[in-house]
């Protein structure tokens, strides 16, 4: 993103990114929020995890104990 802002002659309005509750990203938004884009999380309530691409180890978001215990708080 910070070469893209160097180099672009114009800046972009948005950015979609990967942005949950086990990788939020914060520099990332921060960057965005400072240079006036708007951030549009992809996959806020995580995804299907494929270990082999995200190096992650363990489980998903969706399997989050937290993530899981959040609902039935609501009903």
């Amino acid at each position: 993103m910070k070469r893209l802002l160097r180099t672009a002659t114009i800046k972009p309005a948005v950015n979609q990114i990967e942005c949950h509750v086990q990788w939020p990203q914060k520099g990332l938004v921060k960057l965005c929020q400072d240079n006036g884009i708007h951030v549009t999380a992809f996959g806020p309530l995580g995804c299907t995890s494929i270990p082999a691409l995200t190096g992650r180890v363990g489980p998903g978001p969706l399997e989050d104990k937290t993530v899981n215990y959040l609902p039935a708080l609501l009903t």
